[in-house]
């Protein structure tokens, strides 16, 4: 998958079309890799992972990396 500025700017008419992304979540990648998974607010922690993961969108699909992310996040009282 390749990530350039067309398909930055396109993101939000890409994401409405996804019908296997729930609601509220945003989620860029294929099977092999994934660039972008989260809950957008109106301020946000920028997380970077360097390990591999099985998560992906939705709340029932969530491995303990991006669990313990959440974790980083209810803690911090500057993000939502």
């Amino acid at each position: 998958m390749r990530i350039d500025k067309r398909m930055l700017e396109d993101i939000p008419a890409w994401l409405a079309k996804q019908d296997d992304i729930p609601g509220g979540w945003l989620y860029i990648g294929d099977e092999k890799e994934r660039y972008l998974l989260g809950q957008p607010g109106r301020r946000n922690m920028l997380v970077f992972g360097v390990n591999p993961s099985t998560a992906s969108a939705g709340e029932n699909n969530l491995d303990p990396t991006i669990k313990r992310v959440r974790k980083f996040v209810q803690k911090d009282p500057t993000c939502d």
